[in-house]
């Protein structure tokens, strides 16, 4: 049997932010008002969304069984190094967090919305560029039918009518850049310094997209950050701990795995500074622990309705005819 309620954000790892009876409190940055408590078994479900299809057209979950196995092992290995404070840190327990971290960092909607916004701006343009073409071109791009001349013409005209024509990637591509880029970005925590950050009364909030790129100071204004350019990576862990994990230093030489490795007792800007990292990750809610509400009566961000500086339609149409004039179409 399918399954098809799919956590993008797993139940251990929400449960460790909840009160007892495992709920949390819900913040909507649109509405915070409208704040509610969930279920750890509730919080992040989207139906489906790692659904894939199967080369012989069929419906398929192998996706999430593989993801809830990387799950199960980033789940012992939280116990290991967050519950029963192992030190110095194995690499098997590195190994374990690591993939949970990459993994966590690429599975969400999130990624799927920038994939989404970086396929639909290139099926513009090109559509933009060469006209029934290019509309040809994308409706086919993940589908093994040919497009019909009315399909096409029926697509080419309400595209040209509105601005709001939309192009998405199928969740396979989704899939797809998590195989590719899941060891990478794994062997890139691995290598990081470790500060596990643990608080006696300072509570952390968690965000819907968990994992922070911190920039270096010397960040250039406008670049985006990823894993490879970000000074640190923070994660917070439970209600009471955080997790940042810094760039490699490079004063007297390069050391071992784990040498540089931190324990740090928390204080009240250390807890400030990783609420504000996990606020800027947050794309529509923010989660905290029932008794921590005090967290989220201000400050909070806008919504994020994009991943990317998605020119609209008419500069689309602008850049295309600008394009086509330098190419001689």
């Amino acid at each position: 049997m399918v399954q098809r309620r799919h956590h993008t954000i797993p139940r251990f790892y929400l449960s460790r932010f909840a009160n007892d009876e495992g709920r949390l409190l819900r913040v909507p940055l649109d509405e915070p008002e409208r704040a509610n408590l969930v279920s750890i078994s509730d919080a992040s479900v989207v139906n489906n969304f790692y659904l894939i299809q199967e080369e012989d057209g069929t419906t398929s979950d192998r996706i999430e069984k593989q993801i809830s196995r990387i799950e199960s092992e980033g789940a012992r290995g939280f116990i290991d190094l967050f519950d029963r404070n192992e030190w110095p840190i194995s690499i098997t327990t590195r190994y374990r967090v690591s993939a949970w971290i990459a993994l966590q960092h690429l599975r969400g909607p999130a990624q799927r919305k920038m994939l989404n916004e970086l396929y639909d701006m290139t099926a513009k343009m090109e559509i933009v560029v060469q006209g029934r073409e290019g509309m040809r071109r994308a409706l086919e791009h993940h589908s093994s039918v040919a497009a019909t001349e009315e399909e096409v013409d029926e697509e080419f005209e309400a595209f040209s009518r509105t601005g709001e024509y939309q192009f998405v990637v199928h969740p396979n591509e989704h899939v797809r850049l998590i195989l590719k880029e899941l060891k990478g970005i794994t062997q890139t925590m691995l290598a990081r310094e470790w500060r596990i950050i643990r608080f006696e009364r300072r509570a952390l909030l968690l965000s819907d997209h968990p994992v922070a790129l911190i920039p270096s100071t010397s960040h250039p204004a406008g670049m985006g950050v990823g894993v490879l350019n970000a000074q640190g990576v923070v994660v917070p862990v439970s209600r009471r701990t955080g997790l940042y994990l810094d760039w490699p230093s490079q004063e007297g030489g390069k050391s071992k795995i784990g040498a540089r490795d931190l324990r740090i007792a928390g204080t009240t800007d250390y807890a400030s500074w990783l609420n504000k990292c996990s606020l800027s990750t947050a794309r529509e809610a923010v989660f905290v622990h029932p008794d921590d509400a005090h967290l989220v009566a201000s400050g909070l961000p806008a919504p994020r309705r994009q991943e990317l500086g998605i020119p609209d339609y008419e500069s689309l149409r602008r850049m295309g005819e600008s394009l086509s004039e330098g190419f001689g179409v």
